[in-house]
This record gives structure tokens, sequence and C-alpha cells, in this order.
């Protein structure tokens, strides 16, 4: 994508943005960082620096997702922990994370029951919204490090996305792994995050 290209988008980015910082104001606003989707969205939408010129410029916060971050480095060919930095982690307020697996084997057993279409764009490759593995909760770990040693601003909340809402996604929704994974990062964020922080203004009366 030229150079052109990215700045045009950018500012359609901050425009769209703004517009609602003006509506409800910076407090209320967050952007979350996004990845490719197997094509779906462009390439700017998921450039560190793009996302860290919409959140200076409108002053927003940032919902910093560590699957899409993950997505978006293998992407972009970077180092996952080089890209996440790149982005305004010290306006994060909140984290997700999720776990991000090749869709192969039982996953792709799934997609082609559900949807062909669906198994010819995510077939072979990474997709998140899955069970955490290994490398997810490194990464878990590594970003709680990251808060704990100011490098970051402390989010209000850390929150797992693993399945969803809609028939495809509640097809990945396991309650035996939700059993298993969320007491095992709300152990890994306690003692990170100090105390539950509102960053939105408290209502009057």
């Amino acid at each position: 994508m030229l150079p052109g290209h990215i700045e045009m988008l950018t500012e359609y980015l901050i425009k769209d943005v703004q517009a609602v910082v003006e509506r409800f104001g910076t407090q209320l606003v967050i952007v979350e960082n996004d990845h490719g989707f197997a094509g779906v969205n462009l390439r700017p939408a998921f450039l560190p620096q793009v996302i860290g010129e919409v959140v200076e410029e409108t002053g927003c916060g940032l919902l910093l997702d560590l699957a899409h971050a993950h997505l978006a480095a293998t992407h972009l060919e970077m180092d996952m922990h080089e890209y996440i930095s790149a982005l305004p982690v010290a306006k994060v307020r909140e984290v997700h994370v999720s776990g991000v697996q090749m869709v192969e084997g039982h996953w792709l057993e799934l997609f082609r029951g559900f949807d062909n279409g669906l198994v010819e764009r995510f077939a072979h490759k990474l997709l998140d919204h899955l069970p955490m593995t290994n490398e997810d909760w490194k990464l878990v770990e590594w970003s709680m490090q990251q808060i704990q040693d100011g490098k970051w601003c402390e989010p209000w909340v850390v929150a797992m996305e693993c399945g969803g809402v809609s028939p495809l996604w509640e097809l990945m929704t396991f309650e035996d792994v939700l059993e298993q994974q969320v007491p095992r990062l709300y152990t890994t964020v306690k003692g990170t995050i100090s105390k539950p922080v509102s960053h939105f203004p408290e209502k009057a009366g």
C-alpha cells in the first residue's frame, strides 16, 4: 500500500473517531487494535503507527487486544513484542486476551460442518477467540510484567474472549475450558492490577 493511501486512511480513521469523541468525550471512547482477519481489513488498520496517531490526535484510549496484536504482528512479519510495544500502550484502558491457534484438525472440522466458505477463508490460518495455549499464557504474563514495570498504563479490566456470541462462535465455546482457564487468568492478573480503576467520570447526583 502506498504511503499516500496510508495517510488518507489514517485521516479518515481520525475523523471517524473524533466524531465519537466530540459526542461522548475522550474518557468514554476507546479504540481497539485490529488485524488482517484473513484479508478483510485493510493493512493501515493494524499498523502500529496508524493506531498510535489515531489515539494521539483524538485523545481517546486504547483497548489492547493481545490476540489481535499476535495476528497483526504475524501478518506484518514483525516480532510480536516489538509490535505491541510500538502501540500507544501509555493509553491502555482495557486488555483483552484469547487463544490463537491454527485452523486445522478439530477446528477445521468444526468450520467445515458450519460453512464451507469459512473453511476456504480460514483453513490453515491463525485465528483468535480459541482456548489459550502456552504461547498465549506467556504473552499474558509478559503483558502483566509491562504493567508492573510501569511501561503500560494500568487497565481498568482484563477480559478473556473465548468463543462468543453467534452460532459460529458458540461452536468454539467450551464450558470446561472456561472453568479451567478463567481462574488461571484471574490468578495471573491478580496482584498486577492494584484495584479496579474506572476511567469513566462519576455520574452526577
